[in-house]
């Protein structure tokens, strides 16, 4: 997943962070096993079983709503 997301990073000019949620006890109780999660500007954007094709629209959208 965290390659996808470095593939789309520049086309499609967003910030990359990532975070491991089980180092960090406030994001293992908030996300728990939900996890890989997507997010943008504090949105969560998708979660769970993330293919490309999903990736791609979910940012491009969340783009577009800025």
């Amino acid at each position: 997943l965290y390659a996808m997301i470095r593939a789309l990073r520049a086309p499609l000019g967003f910030d990359l962070g990532a975070r491991d949620v089980d180092q960090d006890a406030t994001l293992l109780e908030r996300y728990g096993d939900r996890v890989p999660v997507v997010a943008y500007d504090g949105r969560e954007l998708a979660e769970g079983q993330i293919d490309a094709r999903l990736l791609r629209t979910v940012l491009l959208a969340a783009i577009a709503s800025d």
